[in-house]
């Protein structure tokens, strides 16, 4: 990891700017065009609400998503870093494109991150009786039966890859955090074996990778079927979150 960067010097402007953060294009795209921001490559640029804007795709994966944020931060004077994505239900009473808004984070281990608008993320001690808004693992949660233990054991509503890492990024960088995770495979879903090799290590889709499993697995079929429209619902959720917490934040930096 980068070493944390020394203080800024006294005549350094203030940070106004915000950072949209997502593992894939396909989690991005609707946001950035709801923003009406300029792409170039696997970013995208603009104003909105009066706000400087850089958002940038990751790449699945902690590690990858802290990268990419430490490489922003140290471009862009950002005043806040908003994270967005898909994420898989646990709590079986939530359906597809459900919005969740996250405080809190947990890893595997129980170690945790509290989330605020107000200023960067804080580790909380291991608190087993209160359940985290959110589940965050260093792997793919494929199968019914893996999500079903997961809720048990950590009564987390939902998991996702990155949330975690991009929280402890943002903790020693000192830069309030926002997640939002739309649900898209909820608990009685089981995403393809091998989808992960669906995307590409800088967070592209592999159109070729998806044909040829398809072809190989035609029973995977019905679930891209159903997963297709969930996505765009999820994608829609999340666009009209950032545009509303966008809008919270132009309040918040009225004199």
């Amino acid at each position: 990891m980068p070493a944390p960067l020394s203080s800024p010097a006294s005549d350094a402007p203030l940070p106004t700017g915000v950072i949209i953060l997502a593992a894939t294009v396909h989690e991005m795209v609707v946001t950035t065009r709801r923003l009406q921001l300029e792409r170039s490559s696997l970013e995208w640029h603009g104003t909105f609400a009066g706000a400087p804007m850089r958002a940038a795709v990751s790449g699945m994966g902690g590690d990858s998503a802290c990268r990419t944020l430490d490489r922003l931060l140290d471009v862009f004077a950002a005043r806040h870093v908003i994270l967005i994505g898909f994420a898989g239900g646990l709590d079986p009473k939530l359906a597809a494109g459900h919005l969740i808004d996250v405080a809190s984070v947990v890893n595997e281990q129980g170690a945790r991150f509290h989330l605020s608008r107000g200023s960067a993320p804080v580790p909380l001690e291991t608190d087993a009786s209160s359940a985290a808004d959110l589940l965050s693992l260093d792997r793919v949660a494929n199968d019914c039966a893996d999500k079903r233990l997961l809720f048990a054991r950590h009564h987390a509503p939902a998991v996702d890859m990155e949330t975690y890492a991009v929280a402890a990024c943002a903790a020693r960088r000192g830069v309030p955090l926002v997640t939002l995770r739309a649900i898209v495979d909820t608990q009685d879903l089981a995403l393809p074996p091998g989808s992960s090799r669906w995307v590409r290590p800088d967070g592209q889709t592999r159109p070729t990778v998806v044909l040829a499993d398809l072809v190989r697995r035609p029973g995977t079929i019905p679930i891209i079927l159903r997963l297709a429209p969930r996505s765009a619902k999820a994608g829609s959720a999340l666009a009209d979150a950032v545009v509303r917490i966008l809008g919270e934040l132009a309040v918040d930096r009225c004199p």
